[in-house]
């Protein structure tokens, strides 16, 4: 463990290394642009800069947390807890996969949306997609383009038939094809 301060090169830093392999782990203190760093394996992995944005594998940060893959495509958040288990396939995923931008319920659960503390859209583990809201309230209808026929309590459905038409009912009542 050194300690470098008062460095001459605007630098403090506290070294976790051994006398083969200087500066392999390192906690850096920039006084030039008063940020903080940290270097695992020699390599800077997190960065806080000096305006409090966190970045990981970014050294210039753009929001308050940046996270880059710096060797490849693919960039990730993983939120566990001791329901979901926390292994690599296990809890909420937010990443990106080259140019798309993907949220992942890892579980058989649900994957919600909510604004003023309400819940507007819900997709189950099956793919069944609800939306409600104060103009659409799609938990009282029902679409289904692949011939099977299912409506909720209200029995609205815009639907296709056995006989491939766009069939539109109410009150479980067919009232146009």
């Amino acid at each position: 463990l050194t300690f470098i301060a008062n460095a001459t090169n605007g630098f403090s830093a506290i070294d976790f290394a051994d006398t083969a392999a200087g500066g392999r782990g390192r906690i850096t203190y920039s006084h030039a642009d008063d940020d903080l760093r940290i270097d695992v394996n020699g390599t800077e992995a997190v960065r806080i800069a000096s305006d409090g944005k966190f970045g990981i594998g970014d050294s210039t940060p753009n929001y308050e947390l940046q996270v880059n893959d710096p060797s490849g495509t693919v960039s990730a958040i993983q939120i566990t807890n001791t329901t979901t288990g926390a292994g690599a396939g296990d809890g909420f995923l937010v990443y990106n996969n080259g140019l798309n931008a993907i949220l992942s319920n890892e579980e058989a659960g649900d994957l919600r949306l909510q604004t003023s503390g309400s819940q507007r859209l819900t997709i189950n583990s099956s793919g069944t997609v609800s939306i409600s809201g104060p103009n659409l309230n799609m938990n009282s209808a029902y679409i289904d383009f692949s011939g099977n026929v299912s409506t909720p309590s209200t029995a609205a459905a815009i639907y296709r038939p056995a006989d491939n038409t766009l069939a539109f009912s109410t009150a479980n009542t067919q009232r146009m094809t």
